[in-house]
């Protein structure tokens, strides 16, 4: 009994003393085991890198924009400023109207929106950075104003087919937005009537 006990310490000690020596001489240190990157490799690395965009770069308000204008213009004439009929609402008291224009320029079709704003006798326009005319819907979407920072949006539809004909009254129909900073301050349904621009 007695020297079966120590066959099997010994052999215990044996098998430790094994494993011990095996870690010592062949496992490799794991700080060791990957290759130092070579310098072309960094410098590689360095090159397709992006360069550090600051955080705080200030942009610059977009001051002109794309107008599309998909019409037929030998029978639908949408050009003219357009007014608010009957009485302003309060919270757009500032907004005198807008004007849409169409011209054919040497790079094919154009024109232009522009929105007009009224503070005493003051007035100003505030460009329009995307706008959409059909023969049923007049959308845009102006730049912030220059001295308000407040921007607009318009979503409207024609309700009369024929403007020349309207006499004075409404032919456009639709949701005037206001926000200031991303925020909506007034929104109104309104409607318009249209004053064709003189030759």
């Amino acid at each position: 009994m007695r020297r079966s006990i120590v066959s099997v310490v010994a052999t215990l000690l044996a098998f430790v003393a094994g494993v011990g020596v095996n870690r010592l001489i062949w496992a490799p240190s794991e700080k060791n085991t990957a290759p130092a990157p070579r310098a072309e490799t960094v410098a590689a690395v360095a090159a397709v890198a992006p360069p550090a965009v600051p955080v705080n770069t200030p942009l610059e308000p977009l001051r002109e924009g794309k107008i599309i204008f998909d019409y037929n213009d030998d029978t639908f004439f949408p050009d003219g400023s357009y007014y608010i009929e009957g009485k302003t609402p309060k919270e757009f008291a500032e907004f005198s109207g807008f004007s849409i224009t169409y011209y054919e320029d040497n790079d094919g079709t154009g024109g232009d929106i522009m929105f007009f704003t009224k503070t005493g006798e003051t007035y100003d326009e505030v460009p329009v950075i995307f706008g959409w005319v059909t023969e049923r819907r007049v959308i845009f979407l102006t730049a912030p104003h220059l001295k308000t920072q407040v921007e607009y949006r318009f979503d409207g539809e024609f309700i009369q087919s024929d403007a020349d004909a309207a006499n004075g009254t409404a032919v456009l129909r639709g949701t005037l937005t206001k926000t200031d900073g991303g925020r909506k301050v007034a929104q109104r349904v309104i409607r318009l009537r249209r004053e064709q621009h003189a030759c």
